[in-house]
């Protein structure tokens, strides 16, 4: 993913690890990886995924 404007923050769902990316930042989600990742409103992200299959989960957010 490359962050063309903005700012997100990428959790490691299994380890609580947080990372935050800003405008120009590059980073790889390795697959079988679980995360969350939260961006800033009007962020925008440049997101290239091979093989290209949607393997998301959803999930409520809650307290």
């Amino acid at each position: 993913q490359y962050v063309l404007n903005g700012r997100t923050v990428y959790t490691n769902v299994v380890t609580g690890e947080k990372f935050e990316y800003n405008q120009g930042d590059f980073y790889a989600i390795y697959p079988k990886i679980a995360y969350e990742q939260i961006s800033d409103q009007g962020t925008r992200i440049l997101f290239i995924k091979i093989p290209s299959i949607n393997d998301k989960v959803n999930w409520e957010i809650d307290k």
